[in-house]
């Protein structure tokens, strides 16, 4: 996949672009790329299902203290320079900023020659 924006941003420029256009994006690296599921189905009504039912299963077997978010929380992995706007991400530990949760897992959708499928990467890669 080839980046929305040729130059490398910083992760402050990143920020202000997502502020800005008030449009989600991924950041790799310094280069920015469309969100996985807007750019392969648009927000289908089957991937926003998909992505509820698992927040949902989620909820119902997590111990306490760990609850799941949906896309509308932005993740940063400082250790290998990436965010992310996952479908689902799970954290266990108390928030402490606006900015700050530790996330135990992160879930994207996707859509692959027209069969929903889990897209599990390691965050390193």
């Amino acid at each position: 996949m080839e980046p929305l924006i040729k130059e490398k941003l910083s992760l402050a420029e990143y920020q202000r672009l997502e502020e800005e256009t008030g449009t989600c994006y991924e950041y790799h690296h310094g280069e920015v790329f469309g969100m996985a599921g807007a750019a392969l189905d648009g927000g289908s009504p089957k991937h926003s299902a998909i992505a509820t039912n698992v927040s949902d299963l989620l909820r119902s077997v997590l111990p306490p203290g760990c609850r799941p978010f949906n896309s509308d929380l932005k993740i940063y992995v400082a250790s290998v320079n990436k965010g992310f706007h996952p479908d689902v991400s799970v954290a266990c530990r108390p928030i402490t900023g606006p900015n700050e949760i530790e996330v135990l897992v992160l879930f994207s959708i996707a859509l692959l020659a027209g069969v929903y499928t889990d897209r599990a990467r390691p965050l390193g890669s």
